[in-house]
């Protein structure tokens, strides 16, 4: 298995975490930005990874934060 996920020159990692039985990775090379995305499998692992470059790379007036994460 590749560890790393490739979308639009952007890197990620990809991460197991046994205790909770997930994956999960981050962006690399994002100078004062953390983005993070995880999964229950690698297809959902990289569906969020390519929602989160895509989410990342809208102007900020179309940008609307996820339901889960509104405050």
């Amino acid at each position: 298995m590749n560890n790393r996920l490739e979308y639009l020159g952007f890197i990620g990692t990809i991460n197991y975490c046994d205790v909770d039985k997930i994956y999960h990775g981050k962006v690399m090379g994002l100078p004062n930005t953390y983005i993070s995305y995880h999964g229950k499998d690698l297809e959902s692992l990289k569906n969020d990874f390519t929602e989160a470059i895509d989410f990342y790379l809208l102007p900020d007036e179309e940008a609307e934060a996820p339901e889960a994460y509104a405050v």
